[in-house]
């Protein structure tokens, strides 16, 4: 059985604090090398992430967000649906402020590293260096086989993936009686479901289940307690829901309202949300392998799907089945690590499968995106049959060396303390270096992605010449783009960096993304983008009673800085 040991038990040697800094270090190590990366390679807000700098720029004006993103899960006739809540937006706010070009992104990175730190500090505390070892090794899987989470941290459901950690790791200690991590696990589940409404039944139905949990042991020695962790817990659930509220008793209806009382029509079901979960758990399970997403490398959404949704749907319940079967052993035997971890597990299985199945039957081409979920959640399944199975080879080898029969006896449990840490540490190394090159590569090997840069950084300083004072005017693009370009991605990065210079720029597609604030004035002037075949690129603005004016690069695209 993994013992549950005390704190100073914990860090009684050197060897185990030198332990625990190489695996924070390890689970930093991606989401740096990835802003370094990017940085390094002309990033800047584009599309989703311009919207989200956006927002966050806004939470220090008059126009402060109080809700989530615009979603795209569910179908927009009859009211526009957000997001459970701006929590991100709140938390980059500053880092935008002080950096409107990189803020969003190293902000995000901050963020994740934090996410990271929380969930490998809690798995220590229930499970000593296993634990923190498989929170630092889940870290840096995600980024080796899903990458764009560390080159693309802002993006909220990337973000709310990363949150997934934490949560799952601060549930285990709740779980398990240790109150003490109760505040840590208000904050992650609550960043995790008002990034995306997706993760919003996992994380919550994760959250109030290891409370629960920890209320039935509360009687049980050895439980940590105590009425400050949950005033703690509780200040912070009201800061972090404030502004969903507020804005869900000052508006009809609430966002809040649409939400829950709206009609999505078709499902999608459990079928397809089972088999997602059974290739996540199964014996090779896909989060070990990078998934190509539809459009990369010529990817169709139908062979997509022949991958993530391939197996049977029975093979879900099974393994449901599985978890519910661990936890029910773990419990009886009163095994509390295990049975808290099965538990998680358990919860974060269900609440995923029902969040899928929830989806509109038409939206279900949104998995392409959305299967990051999957990711946490499955490496949680795993884990939780890692230590399961831990726990029964320790039980039954120290009932074979406490015979005594052996003159290694004493030296058996003395290496095992020793060696086992030394390995994981290596390992988690071995993974951090490996995500770390992996991410630097993704970065420079994506031309599309170069090419949008570009254009932001050509085209958002024509904008600005041309662009009237005082007065607002829409934004739009003319001409042809590659298909991985999308005009609206492009017009939002313009947009930002204008709305940063003080310039009320409009566009038409997609200014419910941003909000009220951004909608199409009807007769106002107009700035028009463009590129030309050969590559040149303009900006012409027509204000009202006055003559177009264009500008132009003299010599096409500037070199690269």
């Amino acid at each position: 059985m993994v013992r549950h040991l005390s704190a100073r038990d914990r860090d009684s040697t050197p060897s185990r604090r030198w332990i625990r800094i190489v695996l924070h270090l390890s689970g930093a190590a991606p989401f740096v090398v990835g802003a370094i990366a990017d940085i390094a390679y002309l990033w800047r807000p584009f599309g989703d992430d311009a919207v989200i700098a956006w927002r966050s720029f806004d939470v220090f004006s008059r126009h402060i967000p109080l809700v989530g993103q615009f979603t795209q899960a569910l179908p927009h006739g009859g009211g526009s649906p957000y997001d459970l809540g701006p929590i991100e937006d709140w938390l980059l706010a500053i880092p935008v402020r002080l950096d409107s070009v990189h803020g969003v992104l190293w902000g995000a990175s901050l963020l994740c590293i934090g996410a990271v730190a929380l969930a490998i500090e809690a798995a220590w505390s229930v499970a000593g260096p296993l634990g923190a070892g498989l929170a630092a090794a889940a870290a840096c899987i995600l980024v080796v086989t899903y990458p764009a989470v560390a080159l693309d941290p802002a993006w909220n459901p990337y973000l709310g993936a990363v949150m997934l950690l934490p949560t799952f790791a601060t549930a285990w200690c709740v779980a398990a009686g240790d109150l003490r991590w109760l505040p840590g696990l208000v904050v992650a589940a609550s960043i995790a479901a008002q990034c995306h409404l997706v993760f919003a039944m996992p994380a919550l139905l994760v959250g109030f289940g290891a409370l629960l949990s920890a209320v039935l042991r509360a009687r049980e020695s050895g439980i940590h307690r105590g009425r400050w962790w949950l005033l703690a817990a509780l200040l912070a659930a009201a800061a972090l829901w404030a502004a969903p509220l507020v804005q869900q008793f000052t508006n009809r209806p609430g966002n809040m309202a649409l939400l829950l009382f709206r009609s999505v029509g078709a499902q999608a079901g459990f079928k397809p949300a089972l088999r997602g979960l059974a290739a996540f758990v199964r014996p090779s399970p896909l989060w070990w392998h990078a998934v190509q997403p539809p459009g990369a490398g010529g990817t169709t959404y139908f062979e997509f799907s022949r991958v993530v949704l391939g197996p049977s749907f029975a093979a879900g319940v099974v393994v449901l089945v599985i978890l519910a079967g661990v936890f029910l052993e773990a419990l009886l035997l009163r095994k509390r690590v295990v049975a808290s971890a099965a538990l998680v597990a358990l919860l974060a299985a269900l609440g995923t499968t029902w969040s899928i199945a929830q989806l509109p039957a038409d939206q279900l081409g949104r998995l392409a995106y959305l299967d990051v979920i999957w990711w946490p959640v499955g490496m949680a399944a795993w884990a939780t049959l890692a230590v399961s199975a831990l726990a029964v080879v320790v039980a039954t080898a120290r009932r074979w060396w406490s015979r005594g029969q052996h003159g290694g006896a004493r030296a058996m449990p003395t290496l095992g303390r020793v060696l086992a840490p030394l390995a994981l540490a290596g390992a988690s190394l071995a993974l951090a270096v490996t995500a770390s090159s992996v991410a630097s590569a993704v970065a420079i090997s994506n031309p599309d992605r170069t090419q949008a840069l570009d254009l932001t950084a050509e085209l958002a300083p024509l904008a600005a010449r041309v662009a009237p004072r005082g007065e607002p005017f829409t934004l739009r693009f003319e001409g042809d783009l590659p298909p991985a370009i999308l005009a609206s991605s492009l017009v939002e990065a313009i947009a930002f960096r204008l709305h940063v210079d003080g310039l009320d720029a409009r566009f038409g597609a997609g200014w419910r993304q941003i909000g009220p604030s951004v909608r199409p004035v009807s007769g106002s002037a107009t700035v028009v983008l463009r590129l030309r075949a050969a590559g040149a690129v303009s900006a012409t603005g027509c204000p009202g009673g006055a003559p177009c004016r264009t500008v132009a690069l003299a010599d096409g695209p500037p070199p690269r800085r």
